[in-house]
């Protein structure tokens, strides 16, 4: 009979299929840089509070320090001088593979100028690096171009879009997602186009779409185009409002797009997690995951992945840590992942008598199988 080790170590093999993360920073950081990498926030806590001490800053220096060759829980400042002496490609490499990943579906919205390119995050993760194309930043492509009109746009997302396996809204950044149901007139593109265009040339920074009637065609020209669509929902930076970033609030959208039949997938949902498992289990296109949660909320991962396979099929649930900038954000996010899982799958088995191979079976359809089906990256 299987044991809980042979369960462990079963979930410890699997090759994840990482359906949303971005790229790291190749080059070495500061104590000040880690700590503010560490946080969703703008700025570290006011002092004396740092992010150290936090379920994040306890894992990275539990779990992370033994991979540079420290002792778990070395200090900031020693973890920091290990890091610079071995360089940002050492770091990154022992990292991105020790994460046990196959395939990067990598958020290309955000590239910063610290971020390293795609093909080298390939070679140093031992990875498939795939491309996630997020929506808003080919429309402010457009609106920095020459490029006029509706059907200008719509060209320019098409020849984006040649060698992507989905598309990213950051639609609760950018006003929320209270959306309504329906996809907006063309007419009523055409104007607001004209009028964002208007507007960016007086000004002097970057621009950045909030317009709702573009927002809504980036969405629905995602929805008919057939593949995958995320949605950024549940908790981030302080660009975003908690209260209108509620996965429900697009229950009304998700119904009516739902005869497309193309997969919508809601990220990160904390502390919405209940509210996205009831979407993905009465909308047949609905999928979630519990990426970026895990590792903020470290300990208690067990209860967001305890959470995530109440109510809905687990064909429905997807793995995915959202790690941005530091490598340890992509490992943890596996490990995290992979411990939870396993906690809450010997439950069942040792409490409720579920067979151990049907259990390695839910978290192998979680780890990669649901994503290598919805993304066809097979």
């Amino acid at each position: 009979m299987a044991t809980t080790d042979d369960l462990r170590a079963a979930i410890n093999r699997i090759r994840l299929v990482d359906h949303h993360v971005h790229s790291v920073v190749g080059e070495n950081l500061t104590e000040d840089e880690l700590e503010v990498a560490l946080t969703e926030a703008y700025l570290p806590p006011a002092r004396p509070a740092t992010v150290f001490d936090s379920q994040l800053g306890f894992a990275v220096r539990n779990w992370c320090a033994p991979l540079l060759d420290l002792p778990a829980f070395a200090s900031p400042a020693a973890y920091v001088a290990r890091r610079t002496e071995l360089g940002p490609d050492e770091v990154n490499r022992r990292f991105l593979t020790a994460a046990g990943a196959s395939d990067l579906l990598v958020d290309i919205g955000y590239t910063g100028d610290r971020l390293i390119p795609d093909a080298e995050l390939a070679r140093l993760s031992d990875t498939r690096v795939r491309t996630l194309l997020r929506l808003e930043s080919v429309a402010e492509r457009w609106v920095s171009s020459d490029l006029e009109g509706l059907a200008s746009l719509d060209a320019l997302l098409r020849e984006s879009a040649s060698s992507a396996v989905g598309f990213k809204s950051v639609a609760a950044y950018r006003g929320g997602l209270r959306l309504p149901a329906e996809p907006p007139a063309a007419q009523d593109v055409e104007t607001a186009l004209r009028d964002w265009r208007d507007i960016v040339r007086t000004q002097d920074t970057p621009p950045r779409l909030t317009d709702r009637t573009i927002q809504r065609h980036l969405i629905w020209w995602a929805l008919r185009d057939g593949r995958p669509l995320q949605f950024h929902t549940g908790f981030g930076d302080p660009d975003l409002l908690l209260r209108d970033s509620d996965p429900l609030a697009l229950q009304d959208l998700l119904v009516r797009a739902a005869d497309l039949g193309g997969p919508v997938v809601l990220l990160h949902t904390y502390p919405f997690v209940r509210q996205a498992g009831y979407l993905a289990a009465v909308l047949p296109h609905v999928y979630f995951d519990v990426g970026l949660t895990s590792n903020h909320i470290g300990t208690s991962a067990v209860t967001a992945v305890r959470e995530a396979l109440e109510l809905a099929p687990f064909g429905k649930l997807l793995y995915s840590s959202d790690g941005i900038g530091l490598p340890e954000l992509t490992f943890l996010g596996a490990r995290q992942w992979r411990t939870a899982t396993t906690a809450v799958l010997t439950e069942n088995m040792r409490e409720h008598g579920w067979p151990a191979g049907e259990c390695l079976r839910v978290a192998e359809l979680i780890g990669h199988g649901n994503a290598r089906a919805i993304y066809g990256l097979d």
